[in-house]
C-alpha cells in the first residue's frame, strides 16, 4: 500500500441476487412497497422536524402540489403548511388561527372533537377560496 492511500471498506454482499432484483423489480407489489417505504421515510423526517417547530412548518417550494385539507385547493410546498393535523393552505390556516374556522377533527369517526362540513360554514365575511364551495 502507498503512504496516502486508504483501504476502502468492503461493501456488504446484497441479500438479493442481481437476477432476482431484475426479475422482480418491475412487479407492481415491489413498486408499491418501494413507494410506501419512501413515503414513510418522508413522513418520519417531517415528524422529527416537528420537535423544533411544534406548530407545523411550510414545505419546500419544490414539493407538491398538495391539496389543502380544508378547502381542497392545490398548492405547492411553500404555500402549504404541514402539521400532524394535516395540510393547511395559508388562508385556511389564518382563518383557523383567527378563530373563524373552528378546530377540526382528524376524521369523521373521531368523537372527541367537532366535525365541520361545508353546510355549516360561517357567513360570507369569512375568506374561503372560490373553488372550495361547491
Amino acid at each position: 500500500m502507498g503512504a496516502g492511500k486508504k483501504e476502502e471498506p468492503a461493501k456488504p454482499k446484497p441479500k438479493i441476487s442481481e437476477e432476482m432484483r431484475q426479475k422482480y423489480s418491475s412487479n407492481n407489489l415491489v413498486q408499491l412497497a418501494r413507494l410506501m417505504g419512501e413515503m414513510d421515510g418522508i413522513e418520519n423526517m417531517r415528524k422529527r422536524r416537528l420537535k423544533n417547530e411544534p406548530e407545523g412548518f411550510y414545505l419546500e417550494a419544490s414539493e407538491g402540489p398538495y391539496n389543502c385539507g380544508i378547502c381542497g385547493e392545490h398548492y405547492y410546498g411553500n404555500e402549504i403548511r404541514w402539521s400532524l393535523d394535516g395540510l393547511r393552505c395559508v388562508d385556511c390556516r389564518r382563518n383557523m388561527v383567527e378563530g373563524i374556522i373552528p378546530p377540526l377533527k382528524r376524521s369523521k369517526h373521531d368523537d372527541k372533537a367537532e366535525w365541520f362540513d361545508k353546510l355549516r360554514l360561517p357567513p360570507t365575511e369569512v375568506f374561503i377560496p372560490p373553488q372550495s364551495v361547491n
